[in-house]
């Protein structure tokens, strides 16, 4: 709750102070707004290691293999991490790059859960 009153805090003074700058300096005014969101993803650095620590306790507890666990948890960071770029592109007015960044975002996705779909495949061969 912390982090997210502080990410919060930061979010809406680098809003503020980025849309000032953007007037005379759109240049700054990314810049800024790129630092905001990373010193705000640095901040919630802890909440995610938590879920990441909570997931595979819980993976182990069910029995589920950390081969299947893995794939989620790195496809939901690919999905992050894409859609952060996308935006911090688009604010730039790359759209076409924000367009490729998600399309590399889908691609990398699709490639981690490979392994969660030849999981699938093998249980259906099983049964057949």
């Amino acid at each position: 709750m912390d982090a997210l009153i502080k990410g919060a805090a930061v979010g809406v003074t680098a809003a503020v102070i980025g849309l000032t700058l953007k007037k005379t300096s759109p240049e700054l005014a990314l810049l800024l707004w790129s630092a905001a969101g990373i010193a705000i993803l640095i901040g919630a650095f802890d909440a995610v290691s938590e879920i990441t620590r909570f997931t595979r306790e819980l993976a182990s507890f069910s029995g589920l293999s950390g081969e299947l666990v893995t794939p989620v948890l790195k496809c939901t960071g690919i999905a992050i991490v894409s859609k952060i770029s996308s935006d911090v592109c688009r604010d730039a007015g790359a759209s076409s790059a924000a367009g490729a960044v998600e399309l590399a975002g889908a691609a990398a996705g699709i490639a981690v859960g490979i392994p969660l779909l030849e999981y699938v495949l093998d249980m259906i061969r099983s049964v057949l």
